[in-house]
């Protein structure tokens, strides 16, 4: 059975990850965009930067509003702060994860109409979902830019390569 702490270490794993790889982008990167219509680098980063505690708070409280709010805070994060933001957006993850009891796990809601679900679910299917799908778009985006020197332990396991013996 899939649990409250599973959940928890899933998404402090995404953030850590996350948040290495941020670390490859240079700031010549900062407004590189895979093709026009794509977010920028910098539009990844602060999307990153709320969009796990956003949908957090909305499936606790059931107010899909309160995304807006996350969203426009967001918009002042850049490469120099977000290390910090995705720090602060962990610790607020983490106290209204405190906050989901096994009763508040189990209720159903239905979230921008699509279908009723409990909210466990609604988590695991919104921050569960997509902290790996982006990440996976930040990776894809380093690689594009000309990141050689990323790679499989950099995507999965938020560090470089080990060095061989």
């Amino acid at each position: 059975m899939y649990t409250k702490q599973n959940f928890i270490d899933s998404f402090t794993h995404d953030i850590h990850t996350i948040k290495h790889l941020a670390t490859k982008i240079t700031p010549e990167m900062a407004l590189y965009r895979h093709n026009e219509g794509q977010r920028s680098m910098t539009d990844l980063l602060q999307y990153l930067s709320f969009a796990g505690v956003a949908a957090v708070d909305m499936i606790l409280s059931n107010d899909s509003g309160v995304f807006t709010g996350y969203s426009q805070k967001a918009t002042s994060v850049n490469l120099d702060n977000f290390q910090d933001a995705m720090k602060e957006q962990e610790r607020m993850m983490l106290e209204l994860m405190e906050k989901f009891t096994e009763e508040e796990l189990n209720k159903v809601v239905n979230i921008y109409n699509m279908g009723e679900n409990t909210k466990g679910a609604y988590l695991v299917n919104t921050v569960g979902k997509w902290f790996p799908a982006y990440r996976m778009q930040m990776f894809l985006y380093l690689k594009s830019a000309g990141v050689a020197n990323i790679g499989t332990m950099n995507m999965w396991a938020g560090m470089d390569m080990p060095a061989s013996n």
